[in-house]
């Protein structure tokens, strides 16, 4: 009897460090799945937001660009850059009837280059047709004649439509 004493106090009185209970290891799995999932997440580039924001800039630069015409009395224009990478704004000063300079004095005007996989197109203006390395024109007067453009990327477009008070509403929709 005394035998069996000392048998079940060893077995009692043994601590396990044999390694992880199946807990701990889940615990530590789920906790490593959800900061992969995470940092996932965040890395990959989402196409409609970035192309939302892409809007918001252009759409900014052009109300800006439309009273700084007005304020300062000039002609401007924004047109794509070549291949659509981009836009830029342009003036005409009063001396050249023929010539627009870029306007590379002012940051919220300064050329945008887009990402790789974004373009701005020119679609149309008075309501025609126009080719893609066209002028949109800016006038100091503050009316406009009614001009669409587009910024599209693999899986969406966001159409620009300004009216003739110079308003810009934009339309999101994907692209088939």
């Amino acid at each position: 009897m005394n035998r069996k004493r000392i048998i079940n106090s060893k077995k009692t009185n043994r601590k396990k460090t044999d390694g992880f209970t199946l807990v701990e290891i889940l615990t530590v799995l789920v906790i490593l799945s959800l900061a992969v999932g995470l940092v996932t997440f965040n890395l990959t580039r989402d196409e409609r937001r970035e192309l939302e924001r892409e809007a918001r800039r252009l759409t900014g630069a052009i109300e800006y660009a439309t009273e700084r015409a007005r304020y300062h009395h000039e002609l401007l224009g924004l047109a794509a850059l070549p291949e659509g990478k981009g836009w830029q704004f342009l003036q005409l000063p009063e001396n050249s009837d023929t010539r627009w300079l870029v306007i590379d004095d002012d940051a919220p005007l300064a050329a945008r280059k887009l990402p790789d996989h974004l373009r701005f197109y020119p679609q149309s203006y008075a309501g025609k047709e126009i080719d893609v390395h066209a002028v949109l024109p800016i006038l100091p007067s503050g009316r406009f004649e009614p001009y669409q453009f587009e910024l599209r990327n693999e899986g969406w477009r966001i159409r620009f439509i300004v009216d003739p008070l110079g308003r810009i509403t934009t339309s999101l929709a994907e692209t088939s």
